[in-house]
């Protein structure tokens, strides 16, 4: 056994296995901080670790039976011992073993002390002292989208849903800033480096991982990076069956939280991160497997927003419901489904706003906490014409329920606007933003709600964000036309509507808003085209078809309009774009009792004693009514309605373009019969540039058109249209 280690000795093979398990040491370290710096797929420090510990008895192997000779490498049974080199070469080795051996202390030192203070495994208290920037909270997070490992790249969605549901998990814990879905998902695909994923989204720590779904087997790698240096604070791997995928997001979440607080946070601050352990876990949302995966097909269809992708996931979602009856959070997905149809125009809410009211019934019955059901409630009836101080309450339970919902908190911020706080808004849309500051939705809102509080480089500002962000869709565009208008550049406002239509010609809100442009500077013809770009898109819709009728009312093709009236009402009779139809066309005609009669169906609240204004949508009309008041000579009640519109409109004003003030002047002028006070501010109005279409065409105005100062103001403002209509058609919008 002596003379076997001595040859052992002698031809270097223990030199040979101290040189490899140094060399390999070293290769693992380099590897461990390259793998996740160069977003390398997790099984890559995996497959390393594989490669050199089938190297060790390799080399190992080699060493033994070959030796180095000044001829080259031969079998050492060829080699004369007397004409053996290996003394030679085991000093080189020994040489080299020394040179390795400084690297590795020169790495563990600088590792130690130059690189972080906190990338040990196991970090005593005193070095859990954050490198985070101040303003970054240590328990900030971003939910990356899992990375799809599977064979079929129809299961995305699959990884995209497990992504999706751990963030909702880590929202609902309240000492957590979770940034939002829409930001982290911004990502997707991108490979950047996670500290400028970090720095835009605000948050001191990743989680990332990969899902590989095999029948009903599943594979989940997640890992929690500290962002500003890439040190792994926590990973694993769950290898188990596909029902059990509840408690791996679970584990995971719980696994999450406690990384965070015990590496990052001090001991004092452990302490004021209060998370209970049964908000790491939860109620599995269904048994049901296949009504699982259809769930998130559904919200991975739905996010997209185009009219294709919400009718299908509305189909997953019902498909979710009809496998499990007792799914509370697919039953808000039909709602929200039937909803955003509802809002972006490819439904009417008249059809399916009892559908969408059923399902969240359902949900709030199976589940009464459900925050998101809530938040579906506020959305529905905002969309059903609700009053703010009806669908408030409802999204501020909501956010209570799930402080970390930057959606719920957008359209809550809505309702506030509404009631005319718009500080108020804007502190609630800062808080959003901060939680997605890359959601569309969320950046349309903020632009405009720090437009209105004249932070006017802000709004522009987030205005170039949405564009960087979608620069190839109409979004960008619809909020340009949205600031033009409050600056009352109505030529501009039009200018970006027909940019929104050309970057997405199925834009029912652009094309109707373009027709509604068109019809005011009366560029009929135009008008007449983009309502029937509308409605080609959606032959149902209330929106469009009321526009294509006002276009047909402004070039006296009454009789064509009223059709298009009757066709729409046997379809939904109380739909009140439908019934303000209606009322325009009895004004028009002079038939006021039937004008009268048709809108305190759609306005009641306009009849009330006092008369509401519940939103602006009525504010045209209240000044109609109490104009006719006044021609019935019923002066007290017209005086109601205008007093009405006045306590409305006054904390609202700067909401409205610049010009607005003016604008509710004369029409109030113009009830009284002030004729002085309507041409003064008649004349301010167009100084300022605004569009006149329909004061052109109002009965309340027209009264006073033989008087020769309204003549001459009515013709600067066919002057003004004329110009305008000109310059746009010339520019090929009309």
């Amino acid at each position: 056994m002596g003379s076997f280690f001595a040859e052992l000795k002698r031809r270097n093979v223990f030199r040979v296995a101290v040189l490899y398990g140094i060399v390999a040491w070293l290769i693992l370290q380099v590897s461990d901080v390259a793998v996740p710096a160069l977003r390398l797929p997790e099984w890559t420090l995996s497959f390393v670790l594989f490669l050199l510990a089938i190297g060790f008895p390799v080399a190992i192997i080699v060493a033994w039976a070959f030796e180095l000779t000044p001829e080259g490498l031969k079998r050492t049974r060829e080699v004369d011992p007397d004409a053996s080199i290996t003394p030679v070469t085991g000093q080189k080795i020994n040489h080299l073993i020394i040179g390795v051996l400084t690297l590795a202390v020169a790495y563990l030192l600088i590792d130690k002390f130059m690189l972080s203070t906190d990338d040990n495994t196991h970090p005593s208290a005193d070095a859990r002292i954050p490198q985070t920037p101040e303003s970054v909270s240590l328990t900030s997070i971003a939910v990356l989208p899992f990375v799809n490992m599977s064979a079929d790249p129809e299961q995305e969605y699959f990884a995209d849903g497990i992504s999706e549901e751990l963030l909702n998990l880590l929202a609902k814990i309240e000492d957590f800033k979770v940034a939002g879905r829409t930001s982290s998902f911004a990502f997707k695909g991108q490979n950047q480096d996670l500290r400028v994923i970090a720095e835009k989204l605000g948050v001191a720590t990743v989680l990332e991982g990969s899902v590989r779904k095999d029948g009903d087997q599943v594979r989940v790698t997640a890992q929690l990076v500290k962002a500003d240096d890439g040190y792994h604070l926590w990973s694993e791997t769950y290898d188990r069956r596909l029902d059990s995928i509840f408690a791996i997001q679970d584990e995971i979440s719980g696994k999450v939280v406690t990384a965070i607080k015990t590496k990052l946070l001090a001991d004092d601050d452990q302490d004021a991160v209060k998370v209970e352990t049964a908000a790491l876990t939860r109620e599995k949302p269904t048994e049901n497997m296949e009504a699982y995966t259809s769930f998130l097909r559904g919200q991975h269809l739905i996010k997209k927003r185009t009219g294709d992708d919400m009718f299908q996931a509305l189909s997953e979602f019902r498909h979710a419901v009809s496998l499990d009856p007792s799914f509370a959070e697919a039953h808000v997905g039909v709602a929200n489904g039937y909803s955003l149809l509802a809002n972006y125009g490819y439904r009417n809410i008249e059809e399916v706003g009892p559908l969408a009211a059923a399902s969240i019934e359902q949900a709030l019955a199976l589940k009464p906490d459900l925050g998101e059901a809530w938040a579906a409630r506020g959305l529905l009836e905002e969309l059903r014409g609700a009053s703010p101080e009806q669908t408030l309450p409802l999204l501020e339970k909501a956010v209570a329920l799930n402080p970390n919902d930057a959606q719920s908190l957008a359209w809550m911020a809505n309702d506030y606007a509404a009631q005319g706080q718009y500080e108020e808004r804007y502190a609630i849309l800062e808080k959003a933003y901060a939680l997605d500051p890359l959601s569309p939705i969320i950046l349309f809102n903020i632009a405009d709600a720090a437009h209105i509080l004249g932070l006017h480089e802000d709004a522009q500002r987030l205005a170039d964000e949405l564009e960087s962000l979608m620069p190839n869709q109409g979004a960008p565009f619809r909020l340009r036309a949205r600031l033009a208008w409050r600056d009352a550049d109505f030529v501009a406002e039009t200018r970006w509507y027909h940019r929104a239509v050309t970057k997405d010609p199925g834009s029912i809100p652009a094309l109707i808003s373009l027709s509604d442009k068109a019809a005011d500077y009366g560029a009929l013809d135009a008008a007449d085209r983009y309502a029937r770009q509308a409605r080609d898109i959606n032959p149902t819709s209330t929106r469009a078809l009321e526009h294509l009728a006002y276009a047909m009312i402004f070039q006296d093709r009454t009789e064509e309009a009223r059709k298009l009236l009757e066709q729409g009402q046997r379809l939904y009779p109380e739909d009140k774009l439908l019934l303000s139809l209606e009322a325009d066309l009895a004004y028009l005609e002079g038939n006021y009792d039937r004008t009268l009669a048709t809108l305190e169906t759609a306005f009641p609240e306009l009849f009330t004693e006092p008369p509401g204004i519940q939103d602006g949508t009525n504010i045209w009309w209240a000044h109609n009514v109490a104009w006719m008041y006044r021609a019935e000579g019923q002066d007290d009640k017209s005086d109601a309605v205008i007093a009405a519109v006045e306590k409305f409109v006054e904390p609202r004003l700067s909401f409205y373009p610049k010009m607005s003030g003016d604008w509710l002047a004369a029409r109030t002028a113009a009830v009284r019969g002030d004729r002085e006070a309507m041409v003064r501010h008649l004349r301010n109005m167009v100084r300022m540039g605004d569009q006149f279409g329909a004061f052109l065409r109002d009965p309340m105005f027209l009264q006073y058109a033989d008087d020769p100062d309204v003549a001459v103001v009515f013709d600067e403002m066919r002057a003004a249209d004329r110009k305008a209509r000109e310059e746009l058609t010339a520019e090929g919008i009309f």
